[in-house]
């Protein structure tokens, strides 16, 4: 479901496959990682992993590859930083939302990013592309998963969850989080990876855009 912009007290937006095209960058990056460490994976093994893991973080993911592969733990941080090296420049230089700051201006909601990308990280990116200021309560990610930064939100202000919510996701995982809150959601189809939403396979009633720059200015006409 989902109303008039200006219904909504709190924007939460994803930010990988809706603010960011990062989505490809992140997956291309696991696999450049398994062959520089030599992983014994096949590609199609790796996609399937990756499709299993959709909506979790990095931390997650490095943590069950060195599971699943027998790798010793001692390099689950050297597989981290090495990940985060590969993906940082690209990131900071990929296709990203147009009319974000259009929409900042003319939206009187909170702003906040849940994402399953790193906390930190994000924050560096959307500082460099000059958006993080349009985010007035803060980005939140991993490695805390998107539920546990949900309702650590709730934990610190209980007065958050009560207000009319607009979530804005590319996954059926931010689908399944929206209906567990009970925030109303919009759905951002064309730099997802997730093959259910590629395929439409998700419910015909969910509200959907092409991009988040074809949704903001549908909402502003």
């Amino acid at each position: 479901m989902y109303n008039s912009l200006s219904n909504y007290e709190v924007i939460i937006f994803d930010s990988d496959g809706v603010i960011l095209n990062s989505n490809i960058i992140k997956e291309k990056a696991f696999l450049k990682l398994t062959k520089e460490f030599k992983i014994n994976i096949s590609e199609s093994e790796l996609d399937n992993i990756l499709y299993n893991c959709k909506g979790k973080s990095r931390y997650e993911i490095i943590k069950y590859l060195t599971v699943k592969e027998g790798i010793n733990s001692n390099l689950y941080n050297e597989f981290l930083l090495r990940y985060s090296v590969i993906v940082n420049d690209e990131l900071i230089s990929c296709e990203s939302s147009n009319n974000l700051a259009l929409l900042r201006k003319k939206n009187k909601s909170l702003w906040l990013v849940l994402t399953a990308g790193d906390q930190k990280e994000t924050i560096t990116i959307y500082k460099k592309k000059g958006i993080y200021n349009f985010f007035d309560l803060g980005i939140f990610g991993a490695p805390n998963t998107k539920e546990e930064n949900i309702n650590y939100l709730y934990e610190i202000n209980k007065d958050i969850l009560r207000k009319n919510i607009l979530y804005i996701g590319d996954s059926m995982n931010d689908l399944i989080i929206a209906e567990k809150y009970k925030f109303d959601f919009v759905l951002i189809k064309e730099w997802t990876t997730c093959k259910e939403i590629s395929n439409n396979q998700f419910n015909p009633s969910t509200a959907n855009f092409p991009t988040l720059d074809k949704f903001i200015i549908n909402t502003l006409n």
